[in-house]
């Protein structure tokens, strides 16, 4: 009798370093300690959004940051245009080789795409996480593919946690003492790589502990077809021919 296992229905995450992992973590830290003293940006655990509304909780003074973490997100600043991109542009490049080694480990049925122009980067932003401070769980929305890259931690705490995209489903039907699928999945912050997940894939990290800042670089991968497809110009074409 022979057995055959499938697992049709899986999600990757991978883990990646590159190569200049050194200069690009560099480069981060540089990065977030400028944006973090010249940009307001949002606050990070418990602050990060108001009470019983999707609204991220805007931080009336540095105590705030100190308090809960500082985000570059929902600042208003672009990491892709002057000044920051001088800074971030190897970033977005790894981001982007990142990105692509994703698409390689799923069933992505098209070896000869022209990946460089497959997508693009819609949205890059920096985070400091001090000791205590946390990202609740979320999604990233309007993306397709969604990053991480740790400019620095103390790697035994603040690891991120990602739920299972079905586990409502079969929380509903399997008791704890006879599962038989994982709900979350953790992977520690290691200084240097990047993590990289379906945008959809709910996630969250546990508390970051120690007297170093947790710094990351995060952002949003997008195919461009989905942006630029015949789809979008047709709304565009009636929109304007409807125009008086």
């Amino acid at each position: 009798m022979t057995l055959s296992v499938n697992h049709p229905f899986s999600f990757p995450v991978i883990s990646w370093q590159p190569e200049d992992h050194e200069d690009l973590t560099s480069r981060l830290v540089d990065g977030a300690a400028k944006l973090r003293t010249d940009v307001k940006g949002a606050v990070l655990s418990h602050a990060w959004r108001n009470v019983g509304s999707r609204e991220m909780f805007e931080p009336q003074s540095d105590e705030e940051y100190a308090k809960h973490g500082y985000s570059s997100y929902k600042s208003g600043v672009s990491l892709f245009d002057a000044p920051w991109l001088e800074i971030f542009e190897p970033l977005h490049q790894a981001a982007f080789q990142a990105c692509y080694r994703y698409i390689r480990e799923t069933p992505w049925d098209k070896p000869d795409a022209d990946l460089e122009n497959l997508g693009m980067l819609n949205h890059s932003w920096v985070s400091v996480y001090g000791d205590g401070h946390f990202i609740p769980e979320h999604v990233h929305t309007d993306s397709h593919i969604s990053w991480v890259f740790y400019g620095a931690s103390n790697e035994d705490s603040g690891h991120i946690i990602f739920r299972h995209p079905a586990a409502p489903v079969f929380r509903m039907s399997y008791q704890e003492d006879a599962e038989m699928f994982y709900e979350t999945f953790k992977m520690p912050p290691t200084v240097g790589s990047f993590i990289v997940f379906p945008s959809f894939m709910q996630h969250f990290t546990e508390q970051h502990f120690g007297d170093e800042d947790r710094i990351i670089y995060s952002g949003n991968f997008v195919f461009r077809s989905s942006v630029t497809g015949h789809g979008t110009a047709y709304r565009m074409t009636r929109v304007a021919k409807d125009e008086p």
